[in-house]
């Protein structure tokens, strides 16, 4: 198993001009303002976390993020600042939970989408 933290990720990513280049590009762009243009944002930096781990399933990583965003959705519609809205307990209780079963069953993953743990290896 490899695990990196936020900061570990952007360690990595800094010194590879690629992923920079790109990782720069997705945070110049504007807050996402609905939950599809959250989804992409996060969707393109598991790309990027994904390389920088030297994960093979980051399309599995992908839909589990899917997943998150479908289930926040149905609580936080529109899209609200994290930690401000009522349901955010039991949403953070939900991915928690989540995380833990792909913990268990050890498939890669990005907890609170923004560290990631890798099984490939």
């Amino acid at each position: 198993m490899r695990y990196l933290s936020h900061k570990e990720l952007h360690e990595v990513i800094e010194v590879n001009p690629e992923l920079k280049k790109r990782s720069d590009e997705i945070h110049s762009l504007p807050k996402a303002k609905n939950w599809e243009e959250f989804l992409e944002q996060k969707l393109q930096m598991l790309e990027i976390y994904a390389q920088a781990v030297g994960c093979n399933c980051v399309q599995e990583v992908q839909g589990r993020m899917k997943e998150v965003v479908e289930y926040l959705k149905q609580y936080e519609n529109p899209l609200v600042e994290t930690g401000k809205s009522p349901t955010f307990a039991q949403c953070l209780e939900f991915i928690r939970s989540q995380e833990k079963v792909w913990a268990e069953e050890r498939k890669c993953h990005a907890p609170n989408a923004n560290s990631y743990i890798c099984y490939c290896k």
